[in-house]
């Protein structure tokens, strides 16, 4: 029987198991078909489906569709192996992208390796990372040389650098002798005259095209070029002396010809020196954008794929310590330490002051980390922290001004988000704005909005302790916490969103918002803080010696994205209990620790 026959034979199909079936031209009306199996060699033309309702289809093997038109299709329990598609409902399906744009970030942990399951061209890759190194050689080399000039035009001239800077025993020649007034291409080293040592701070690798091939010729297939590579980075001399250091850029690209042999071509190089660095916390600017020729990019990136790989390449000397903005601060040790020092403020308990109690409450009984943050216009605010050893009736939280004004007759304008414990040491989630607070709306029904007096007023959203079971708050598990006002302004009135995130286990909790005024619709980037406190009862209960100990750590609070910068707390002359506070600039978190460290 005929493919034609066999088509026109059926109307109803209850069962069919075929191999080997042909199938062309064939139009299927109001077909109802259950439990069709299909295997082995499948070809069809111009297969048109209509209205057809089937039930556990398997499709296996090797199925080739060319143009499917269907309407009113329906499939259940539908399982497919291997089905090309080329035309469905009048869409082309079967473009493929050969030529994926990764758009890596820059790779510092070991950035000359070939990256695991990548889909780069093997050979592309090792011919650059043989050129990356023949550039470090020769940039060491022209670095080298360029100190020695330096250094022999200051002895020429009897301007010895004060204070000395590391080539202070170092007496370049030039043989033969430079005539007056000039100095030879790189001098002869005489004395001790130190190379600085170079290195690959890291990589950054790009396809040059997304490519989309939808069929064998070069008409059928289009080209996305990119047009420039970027960097910025926050560079910040840490070598400990007044000499400089150099950081460098270099832009290259690899392809291969039509003969597959690899072919090289530099595209940008630059250096910027960097001095001894004032901001010790943000070092100086770094950016640029190497805007990549679109003849050149289109000769590497034609068809069929030459396996091209541009790259951004950044050499760092000993000595500097480079931020990646968003992948954070990564150093190269140089003559002292590459990481900065702690900062630390710290206190023994002043027993002459026991504390005093007001309402219930052991007065002065807290510690601050204290920051400030560049940006403008800041409308959210972030940080992290890790409680690892909690104590009743202490509260932990991260606070912030509004920037508007006059300030309102209770006090300042502003807010603090966390967590504290009761008596028993049962936790609470706490988001509160004071003395302009508008409005609350909770977003979880375990989620209770509270109107609060006392020091200010205003209203929080808590997650109390009796409802901490939807969000439980455990020791050594990390917290991002989130303040962030909604863009849109509605009838003069601004809305501050509060989020929860249990780093650990992604659980998340949008706890609501709480309104303001438009007046007060940015937070200050002055006058920041983290702050640990114990708000119990005092004497005869706790005294200042013995106020319960707490550990905690956070991360620098970020605004805008902007990180923040921290700067020491002192204690005023009552302060009540024993406290450590460990800030390092480098990782950007503090550890704070309160309370008795001898008690029980």
């Amino acid at each position: 029987m005929s493919c034609k026959d066999k088509c026109e034979k059926y109307e109803k199909i209850k069962y069919l198991k075929t191999k080997e079936a042909c199938i062309k031209n064939a139009i299927i009306k109001t077909a109802e078909v259950d439990n069709m199996k299909i295997e082995d060699d499948i070809s069809a033309k111009n297969l048109v489906i209509e209205n057809s309702i089937s039930a556990n289809i398997i499709v296996s093997e090797k199925s080739f569709f060319k143009t499917i038109t269907t309407d009113d299709f329906t499939a259940d329990n539908a399982k497919i192996n291997n089905l090309e598609i080329k035309n469905l409902n009048g869409k082309n399906l079967a473009c493929q992208q050969s030529f994926q744009n990764v758009n890596s970030p820059i790779d510092t942990s070991d950035p000359l390796e070939y990256p695991e399951n990548s889909t780069f061209d093997k050979k592309v890759w090792d011919g650059l990372a043989a050129e990356t190194l023949r550039q470090k050689n020769d940039l060491a080399t022209r670095l080298q040389c360029g100190r020695l000039q330096l250094r022999y035009i200051q002895r020429e001239f009897g301007c010895e650098p004060c204070p000395p800077d590391e080539l202070e025993n170092c007496f370049p020649e030039c043989d033969p002798p430079a005539p007056e007034g000039e100095v030879c291409d790189c001098p002869n080293e005489v004395g001790n005259c130190p190379a600085v040592p170079l290195k690959i701070f890291g990589i950054k690798t790009d396809s040059p095209v997304n490519q989309i091939i939808c069929g064998p010729t070069q008409q059928e297939t289009s080209t996305q070029l990119i047009s420039s590579i970027s960097y910025n980075l926050d560079v910040t001399n840490i070598s400990g002396t007044l000499a400089t250091r150099v950081v460098t850029i270099l832009v290259h690209a690899g392809y291969l010809n039509e003969n597959g042999d690899f072919v090289y071509q530099e595209l940008d190089l630059g250096n910027r020196q960097f001095g001894a660095t004032l901001d010790t916390v943000y070092g100086e600017k770094y950016t640029g954008s190497v805007v990549l020729d679109t003849k050149f990019m289109e000769q590497i990136s034609t068809y069929p794929n030459t396996g091209a790989l541009i790259q951004l390449i950044i050499f760092q000397e000993d000595g500097v310590a480079i931020d990646i903005k968003g992948q954070g601060k990564l150093s190269s040790k140089g003559g002292i330490s590459s990481k900065a020092d702690p900062i630390i403020s710290n206190g023994p308990v002043d027993t002459s002051y026991l504390g005093k109690s007001v309402g219930n409450q052991l007065q002065w009984a807290n510690i601050y980390s204290n920051y400030n943050n560049k940006g403008e216009n800041l409308t959210s605010m972030l940080s992290s922290f890790t409680l690892s050893k909690s104590a009743p009736a202490t509260q932990w939280v991260m606070g912030w001004s509004f920037e508007g004004g006059p300030a309102p007759a209770g006090g300042g304008a502003g807010g603090y988000f966390g967590i504290n414990t009761g008596d028993d040491g049962a936790f609470q989630v706490l988001a509160s704005i004071f003395n302009v607070a508008e409005s609350p709306e909770a977003k979880q029904d375990y989620v209770t909005p509270v109107r609060f007096g006392g020091e200010g007023v205003g209203w929080s959203l808590r997650i109390k302790r009796e409802d901490i079971s939807n969000f439980p708050i455990e020791l050594n598990t990390t917290y991002l916490i989130t303040i962030q006002r909604k863009e849109e302004i509605v009838d003069g009135k601004c809305t501050w969103d509060f989020y929860i995130v249990n780093i650990d286990t992604a659980n998340e909790v949008f706890l609501g918002n709480i309104k303001t005024p438009e007046t007060w619709k940015f937070i200050s980037g002055q006058g920041l803080y983290q702050f640990s406190e114990y708000y119990g009862p005092g004497q005869p209960n706790v005294t200042c010696p013995t106020v319960p100990l707490s550990v905690i750590d956070w991360s620098f609070p970020s605004l805008n994205g902007e990180d923040s910068t921290y700067f020491k707390w002192t204690a005023p002359p009552q302060h009540c209990g024993e406290y450590r506070i460990e800030a390092n600039p480098d990782n950007k978190n503090v550890k704070m620790s309160y309370g008795c460290t001898g008690c029980n």
